[in-house]
């Protein structure tokens, strides 16, 4: 593929103006025209299409747009590696999950993965990252609340502990009496029923909502202060306790019958793409959460 093409579609969707794209990159209009037809036709799909006096970039051409300077970016390094000169070739990761992961794991996964390796984390909820996987977007993803997806490949790594964690105030307390703080983020067409990002499932034991926050942070601040408790996953509150003061620190408080005090980790790839060493590495250090 001739990249000159690449940059031409670019230009048109900057100015989102066939004219304006023409002049910006010194070229006849029919010349541009002519080469983001070519474009089309290599690719098999339509760009632009017309849109009253203008023109509309096409969800395929938006696609295109978020690959657009990774492949330019790549086929500049491979001319560079070609005449020899001294470059590092960086391989990245883009690891699509929620904050349980990103926030209390990042560390642990950094460490075990190559130095030459670029890691970006992305945080989403479920669903949205199954669509953002199956779109290209990321290249895996860390759950333990799957959506299904015809696409996708939900690989269980491995299971997690949960429980209830608050003050030693609420010890003693009923499951009905318990103010708790839980995730604003709703999901929904997920197997194991679960309402919230939390994975309590709500619909068998409700509970008393006192907070709904966004970041599980908020929650932990909230549940130190003894103002509710949570339902957390262990290894999240062992690290917690790890580093705040002993009066900061948070016990677990029994759970009711009924309640499977576990969560199955998956890792999220697409059906076409090969468990590689990332995955390996990533699903060993899952299962030493367990």
């Amino acid at each position: 593929m001739d990249t000159n093409k690449l940059r031409h579609f670019k230009a048109v969707i900057q100015t989102q103006n066939l004219r304006e794209a023409a002049d910006l990159l010194k070229i006849s209009h029919p010349g541009l025209s002519k080469s983001i037809r070519s474009l089309e036709d290599e690719l098999g799909v339509e760009l632009i299409t017309k849109d009253g006096r203008g023109i509309r970039i096409t969800e395929a051409g938006l696609r295109l747009e978020k690959e657009i300077d990774t492949i330019l970016q790549q086929v500049e390094t491979l001319k560079k590696v070609s005449h020899n000169e001294n470059i590092s070739l960086q391989k990245t990761c883009r690891i699509g999950t929620f904050e349980v992961f990103s926030t209390y794991l990042s560390p642990f996964i950094a460490e075990i993965f190559d130095e030459d390796i670029k890691l970006s984390f992305h945080e989403m909820i479920p669903g949205r990252m199954e669509q953002e996987l199956v779109a290209g977007n990321i290249d895996l993803a860390i759950t333990y609340i799957p959506i299904p997806h015809p696409e996708l490949d939900h690989l269980k790594v491995a299971t997690i502990k949960m429980g209830i964690f608050g003050k030693t105030k609420f010890e003693n307390h009923k499951i009905s009496e318990l103010p708790f703080v839980i995730p604003m983020a709703s999901v929904s067409g997920t197997p194991t029923k679960a309402d919230g990002l939390d994975g309590w499932p709500d619909g068998k034991i409700p509970r008393l909502v006192k907070y709904s926050v966004n970041l599980m942070e908020t929650a932990l601040a909230l549940v130190r202060k003894g103002l509710a408790v949570g339902y957390f996953p262990n290894f999240v509150v062992q690290r917690h306790n790890e580093v705040v003061h002993s009066k900061f620190k948070l016990i677990e408080i029994p759970m009711p019958k009924g309640i499977h005090n576990s969560q199955e980790i998956f890792l999220i790839k697409r059906k076409n793409s090969k468990e590689d060493i990332l995955m390996k590495k990533l699903g060993k250090l899952l299962r030493s959460l367990s």
